[in-house]
């Protein structure tokens, strides 16, 4: 290193300018910008881009001659690729998500619950019902069921002492309701929809186990799914898009 005092016209008394020798950084290669988010993700990135001044060449520069947007509906995703050809070229990919709070309640799905497992999940679920009291109903009768078992011995023996020992076993169900009603997104970021749930129960040799069905949820699924990827893909109609 060589240090080189160097007298600036208009610099202020005693400043100087160092030079360095050596060896210069090494030119790096662009990263690629890959991001990731819910299903409005694209239209945001769209939207925020608009009246912005990127020059052509540049990695996030959106040309909508260059640019293409792929919408896989089995895996619930828009995917915007806005320089296809360029190795670098930023990607956009939107993902429909289901709603972690709805996976708990294993909806139309082979998990049982046992009485103590569910009685848990109801207790800090109070904000998904669309009634408060609906909520305190379900849980204290579940909390209230009653599971008696009965033995009783066959009348049929053989010669060695053998009898068949049978053992019964009944819910108090009565007070069960068979169904209550949900409301809750069915998808992240997406408006609370409202449905009804059946309340299911199976009398094993260790007591009952609850499972959850609806019919109703299915059809909302399904609905919410086609509006929700129609209503994103209206607002880019000036991109070429593919359906994979």
């Amino acid at each position: 290193m060589e240090k080189v005092a160097v007298n600036l016209m208009n610099g202020p008394q005693g400043s100087s300018l160092t030079i360095r020798e050596g060896k210069a950084l090494e030119e790096k290669a662009p990263e690629k910008l890959v991001i990731n988010g819910r299903i409005e993700s694209v239209r945001q990135y769209l939207d925020a881009r608009k009246g912005t001044e990127q020059a052509p060449g540049r990695l996030q520069h959106i040309d909508k001659d260059l640019a293409v947007i792929l919408i896989n509906e089995d895996e619930l995703s828009i995917t915007l690729n806005l320089d296809p050809n360029n190795f670098y070229g930023t990607t956009v990919v939107g993902r429909m998500q289901h709603n972690p709070d709805l996976a708990n309640f294993q909806i139309n799905k082979e998990n049982k619950f046992s009485r103590e497992s569910l009685v848990k999940l109801l207790t800090f679920s109070r904000r998904f019902f669309n009634d408060a009291v609906e909520w305190e109903n379900v849980l204290n009768a579940i909390r209230r069921l009653k599971v008696s078992s009965t033995s009783d011995i066959s009348q049929d023996t053989d010669n060695r002492g053998n009898k068949e020992l049978i053992f019964k076993k009944s819910v108090d169900s009565a007070n069960i309701p068979k169904s209550f009603i949900l409301l809750i997104p069915i998808f992240k970021g997406q408006p609370p929809r409202k449905f009804s749930v059946d309340l299911c129960l199976e009398v094993t040799d260790a007591g009952v186990k609850f499972y959850l069905e609806s019919v109703e949820l299915v059809e909302l699924t399904e609905q919410d799914r086609k509006d929700i990827i129609s209503n994103e893909l209206s607002s880019y109609t000036d991109f070429c898009t593919i359906w994979k």
